[in-house]
């Protein structure tokens, strides 16, 4: 997002959740053509469809939101006392692009 969405976006986020839940609407009611927002990839939609038939299939495997968030900030607190004796070493405080996450989990391999 560009300078001025985020700000806009900021702003928005101090609307009340019902004001917030119509400007949403509105926004995406805005969208005429959503489909060249989408991948243009096979691969993609074989993936999406893989995904969404495991989900279906065993539903007693997803996770809410709140439980993805406590295993996340679980997560963080570990690497944090991983790193707490290593200046050397900080945790990023930015967060990075899919391939330096392939980078970094082949080099914690």
């Amino acid at each position: 997002m560009g300078e001025e969405a985020v700000t806009i976006f900021r702003q928005a986020m101090n609307l009340p959740r019902d004001e917030r839940y119509q400007l949403a609407r509105e926004l995406l009611d805005s969208l005429d053509d959503v489909d060249d927002l989408l991948p243009d990839d096979p691969a993609f939609y074989e993936e999406l469809a893989r995904r969404s038939d495991e989900a279906h299939a065993h539903p007693e495997s997803l996770l809410d939101g709140e439980q993805v968030m406590a295993n996340l900030h679980e997560y963080l607190r570990r690497k944090r006392e991983a790193y707490a004796d290593e200046p050397h070493a900080p945790i990023p405080s930015k967060p990075f692009n899919h391939g330096e996450r392939r980078e970094r989990r082949e080099e914690d391999m």
